[in-house]
Parts: structure tokens; C-alpha cells; sequence
């Protein structure tokens, strides 16, 4: 079963063809299409349960120029959110290209996560917050080592080490665009790739920002999950919120499914 959501833009005597993918389908390249852009993120991590209530990951990132056959199918897999503690599912075009799930939170803390999505926030003493391959790193109270910041991202705040800030994306022309500050309150998430990071509360850590979506707030005693494509990671608190699209679940939620974005001329 798969949807798509396609859009044209005008250029010259060519149209530039953006669709994307939600759902699991067979993908056929169209007639005259030799080559396509393809970006993918996996499913967001799910945030921690129990005691600890870390914040989830989000989805990994994996971008790529593919050459393909016109009328061929190809196979889209997207990654499901993960539940509970869980990783999110691995999401891929065909055999071509591939992008891994976001960590769940557990017992050491927040899950880390990708490019796409910040690391979920960390809770409690010695517990660390989740790391960002490119988004902002979660959070940590206590002696825990903070998240760190990817290529693009923040690293997360602790005590007398403030959050930092991720990547300012306003202007760039991208789908989704942002500042990419770091969290408020000690504990907060780093920004990301215009995503914001995500606020800390008394004894919780936010999630880092994501590619222009913001890191999960804490809540209580549950930590935020880490943002993810335009989608925000959930929030913490009893039960939590599940992430948005390739985002992080907050503590006790799951985290949001994947997406394959396909670009190409007709």
C-alpha cells in the first residue's frame, strides 16, 4: 500500500518533479528518467519506559544522485516508528539506498539519532543523552555525558555547560527552515539543521533539533525524543506524544515513520 505526494515546479522546458513517499509501495520510474534524487530518513526511535523515561532518536538520514532505468520498479520500504525502548525501522529504495532508524530510549539514556532527526534527551544521574549524526545531541541532568552535536547540530546542555546552537537554514531554500537554537533550561537539546532543540524541565532533558524540526520538550520526569524531517520529536510526560515524521518519541511514546523523498526532470 503507498501514497505519494507529488509536486511541479516550473524551469524553463523542464519540470521538476518532487514526490514523496509515506508508505511502503513499488515505485516505477518514469518513462524518459534516467537519473533521480533520492533522500530518505528512517523511522524515529522510541522513547524509554519505566523509571528513566528517555527520549528516542530520530531517523537517520541518507541522500544520493542514482541512476535508474525508465519503466523499471523499485521497491520503497519505509521504516516504521519504533515502539517502546524500540529503534526505528531501516527505510530504502530498492537495493539502492538505505537509511537506519533512530536509537531507542533505554536504561543509559536517550537514543541516538541521525542526520535527519537530534538525539533524545537523557534523564537522570549518569544517564547520557542521545548523540546527533548531523541534528543537535539530547540533554542530560546529572553527572551523564551530554548528546553530541553532528556536522550540522548543537551539542546538548548539563549542568554548567549550556546547550549549544545548531545551523540557521532561514534563507537556504529548503522545504523546511529554521533558526536551529539550542533548548531552554539547563538540560536542554542542541539545535539542529533549523530545527530548534528541545526545552529541559526540572529533572528532564530536551530532545536536539532535527532537519527543521524541533526537539521534544520534557516534561515532568520523561525526557524528549529528537526532532526529525520538518517533524517534531515528542514531548515527554506520563504516556508522552509520538515524534513527527522521522522523529523521536518522547519518554513512554513511540517514535514517527520514515519518509523517502524522490526528485527528478520530466
Amino acid at each position: 500500500m503507498g501514497q505519494a505526494f507529488i509536486v511541479r515546479r516550473s524551469g524553463g522546458k523542464k519540470r521538476l518533479i518532487t514526490e514523496l513517499i509515506l508508505w511502503d509501495k513499488d515505485w516505477t520510474v518514469p518513462e524518459g528518467v534516467k537519473s533521480v534524487n533520492v533522500r530518505l530518513f528512517g523511522g524515529g526511535g522510541g522513547g524509554g519506559s519505566g523509571g528513566y523515561g528517555a527520549g528516542g532518536g530520530g531517523g537517520y538520514m541518507a541522500s544520493d544522485t542514482l541512476e535508474v532505468v525508465p519503466r523499471e520498479t523499485i521497491a520503497v520500504t519505509i521504516g516504521s516508528g519504533g515502539g517502546i525502548e524500540g529503534s526505528g525501522g531501516i527505510t530504502s529504495f530498492g537495493i539502492l539506498l538505505s537509511a537506519s532508524g533512530g536509537g531507542g530510549g533505554d536504561h543509559n539514556g536517550g537514543g541516538d539519532g541521525g542526520s535527519g532527526g537530534g538525539g533524545g534527551g537523557g534523564i537522570y544521574d549518569s544517564k547520557r543523552g542521545g548523540d546527533g549524526a548531523y541534528g543537535g545531541g539530547g540533554g542530560t541532568p546529572g553527572s551523564g555525558r551530554v548528546g553530541l552535536g553532528g556536522t550540522y547540530g548543537g551539542n546538548g546542555g548539563k549542568n554548567g555547560t549550556p546547550a549549544q546552537d545548531g545551523t540557521d537554514t532561514r534563507g537556504m531554500g529548503l522545504e523546511f527552515e529554521g533558526e536551529g537554537k539550542a533548548g531552554t533550561g539547563t538540560y536542554a537539546g542542541g539545535g539542529g539543521y533549523g530545527g530548534n532543540g528541545g526545552a529541559a524541565s526540572a529533572n528532564a532533558a530536551g530532545g536536539g533539533g532535527g532537519y527543521g524540526g524541533n526537539g521534544g520538550a520534557a516534561s515532568a520526569n520523561a525526557a524528549g525524543g529528537g526532532g526529525g524531517y520538518g517533524g517534531n520529536g515528542g514531548s515527554g510526560g506520563s504516556g508522552g506524544s509520538g515524534g513527527g515524521i522521522a522523529a523521536g518519541g518522547g519518554g513512554g511514546s513511540n517514535g514517527g515513520s520514515g519518509i523517502c523523498i524522490i526528485q527528478y526532470w520530466v
